[in-house]
């Protein structure tokens, strides 16, 4: 008898509640709830294991696109996450092998357009990110060496785009012949002509913001061809 009452009770409680569910899941997912959403993706942990630091992705629904920056939190939790760089177009955060400098790349969002990636360095301790690389074709992909005094970074920039005079114009006009001829997050083309190359920066070699034209802050001490 109990049984049954108990059961009874079960059967009136989920048919009071079930018209409230219908009413809040009656809503479906719209494409504008794309740009409230905000998520983090890349997350690395630092040497000691104290802290992780993560990119932050936004929507910018005004210039229609996604803005990324770098943030860290404590790996206990227990405090917010706060801010490790100002850009809108942050990414890859690298933790150097003593944990007192984070590696990243960044592209400047510019009057003409954006910028290529390039490679910034920001010790932990306090002051801003400079500039390590001035690469034609820009540069991704950073990778610490364990001794913390180089990084390596791929790059479809050849020696021959570092020398003067640079490289001749090449016609404006794109034949698309093949299916894939751009990629996500890509404001350019892909060149399919140019492959991908290991080029390694000594991360003492930078004196600050490269001027343009200004090839010294790269220094090449490895070039090899890796696809």
């Amino acid at each position: 008898m109990l049984r049954r009452v108990i059961a009874a009770s079960a059967a009136c409680l989920l048919a009071s509640v079930a018209p409230a569910a219908v009413q809040i899941d009656k809503r479906g997912i719209t494409e504008t709830d794309l740009l409230a959403f905000t998520w983090v993706g890349d997350a690395q942990v630092s040497p000691d294991g104290s802290t992780i630091a993560f990119v932050k992705v936004v929507v910018n629904a005004r210039d229609n696109r996604y803005e990324t920056a770098i943030y860290a939190v404590p790996a206990a939790g227990g405090q917010p996450p706060r801010p490790l760089t100002s850009g809108t177009r942050d990414t890859s955060p690298r933790w150097s092998p003593d944990g007192r400098t984070l590696a990243f790349v960044r592209v400047v969002e510019k009057r003409d357009g954006p910028s290529l990636p390039q490679l910034h360095v920001r010790p932990l301790d306090g002051g801003e990110a400079r500039v390590l690389t001035d690469v034609p074709r820009g540069a991704t992909g950073p990778v610490w060496a364990p001794d913390g005094r180089t990084i390596a970074f791929s790059s479809t920039a050849t020696a021959a785009d570092l020398q003067p005079p640079p490289p001749e114009r090449r016609s404006d006009v794109r034949v698309i012949d093949r299916p894939v001829y751009r990629e996500n997050g890509n404001p350019d083309y892909v060149d399919a002509d140019r492959r991908s190359h290991v080029w390694t920066v000594r991360v003492g070699d930078s004196k600050g913001r490269a001027e343009p034209g200004d090839r010294r802050p790269v220094r090449r001490v490895e070039h090899r061809l890796v696809a």
